[in-house]
């Protein structure tokens, strides 16, 4: 996984969680069933079957189900987003009173999980092909013995600028979740397609003061999907049970460093200390704790009744380490792990859901590590009992239309459940 740079965060998080929990935002507690819309898509079956069970389990009001028509398929262009699923779904919250009343869209299986962006027009391509050029052209300059230090590290430094252009021009950029792009619903057409818009709900983002959005514009973004469609009735069902009758269990925590520096740490390393925080944070919670600071994944069978866990680096390779109660949240940090749900192949996600877990996040394309939920905010936020899923993970998401996916029931209260242990 690619890292541009080092984390650039500078507030110590016992600070920022200190702070986050005296200051959460009122217009994030206790979402119910009437602020949530129910995405449904009328050329999938399956679609239609979670969104029946799912109004009679959580007493969703039926005007509160959208029925789209949009391809079933992983990936849509950007041009049939706009046609089939931001165009329909904007028109329903310009209707009297939804912009308001809807704080939460819930997508199901068949709603396609990725944005592809649109070709280039033909001037793009020209400017692409002159752009790759310049680029040949200073890397010769920088292989040629004669250049020396100071000019290769001039070359070095426009080259990063030039593949940055490229990188717009082709539109790669504007590669992202349907989930994530919807968060900005109210927004769509108004801001930069091309790489990320910081989360003004993600709390280093509102203490730096830098707000391309309001909160208030934000949308909570959840996704009822699984490879098959027993899996997602699964995920609904135990989200409820363990709300009824309780979660008690082990928190699993992978780490990748038998050890860390006290200062100077890499986007790596500050991952890795996160999860060791979110560890103590289980730790004192009361959970049996369970961490692994050696670069080798959790061996097979080693984390049994497990409630959470977080781990990495195992790209689209799942590793069947877990036994899970009802109601657990689980996340690897890897690129693509939500590439596909449908697919067959070992990612994460879907594996994860497939194994036993109720809820899962991850990306749809390369995200770059600082864009995964820091561990430690994610599962502190989960112990706070007002707090659904989907609050939490909203809260703890640094970029929006970006590569996120939550997959999740969004009622689901997990520390509810961990309340009646």
């Amino acid at each position: 996984m690619h890292i541009p740079g080092r984390y650039p965060g500078r507030i110590p998080f016992y600070i920022y969680l200190l702070v986050l929990s005296l200051f959460t935002p009122g217009c994030l507690w206790a979402l119910e069933p009437e602020e949530i819309l129910l995405i449904v898509n009328s050329e999938s079956r399956d679609s239609l079957r979670i969104s029946r069970y799912y109004v009679s389990k959580r007493a969703l009001p039926e005007e509160n189900v959208v029925v789209l028509k949009c391809p079933v398929s992983d990936s849509i262009s950007r041009r049939d987003f706009e046609a089939a699923i931001a165009g329909p779904l904007k028109r329903v919250l310009m209707m009297p009173g939804w912009a308001v009343k809807t704080r939460c869209l819930l997508l199901t299986m068949g709603i396609p999980l990725r944005i592809k962006p649109d070709g280039m027009t033909r001037h793009e391509e020209l400017a692409f092909a002159k752009t790759k050029e310049r680029i040949r052209a200073l890397k010769d300059l920088m292989d040629d013995p004669k250049t020396d230090r100071k000019r290769k590290k001039k070359y070095k430094k426009e080259i990063r600028k030039l593949e940055r252009e490229l990188s717009v021009l082709n539109h790669h950029s504007e590669t992202a979740s349907v989930d994530s792009e919807l968060t900005l619903l109210k927004r769509y057409g108004d801001y930069s397609l091309g790489w990320w818009i910081p989360n003004p709900l993600y709390f280093p983002s509102r203490a730096s003061g830098k707000r391309l959005i309001r909160p208030s514009e934000v949308l909570m973004v959840s996704r009822l999907d699984a490879p098959d469609l027993e899996t997602v009735f699964r995920m609904i069902d135990d989200g409820l049970f363990a709300e009824e009758k309780g979660l008690n269990g082990s928190a699993c925590f992978d780490c990748r460093y038998p050890s860390l520096p006290e200062t100077g740490l890499s986007a790596y390393q500050v991952y890795d200390k996160w999860l060791r925080l979110a560890a103590e944070v289980a730790r004192q919670k009361g959970l049996r704790t369970i961490v692994d600071t050696k670069k080798a994944l959790f061996a097979e069978g080693s984390c049994t009744n497990a409630v959470f866990y977080c781990g990495w680096y195992s790209l689209a390779n799942y590793v069947d380490a877990f036994t899970w109660k009802k109601g657990a949240v689980a996340y690897h940090i890897a690129s693509g792990e939500c590439q596909s749900l449908h697919g067959g192949g070992r990612q994460w996600c879907a594996m994860l859901l497939k194994d036993g877990a109720c809820a899962t996040l991850g990306p749809v394309s390369e995200p770059y590590v600082q864009a995964f939920p820091p561990p430690s905010l994610f599962f502190s936020l989960l112990f706070n009992p007002k707090l659904t899923v989907a609050e939490a993970y909203m809260l703890s998401c640094p970029y929006l239309s970006w590569q996120m996916v939550l997959l999740a029931d969004p009622l689901y209260r997990p520390g509810k459940a961990l309340l009646k242990r």
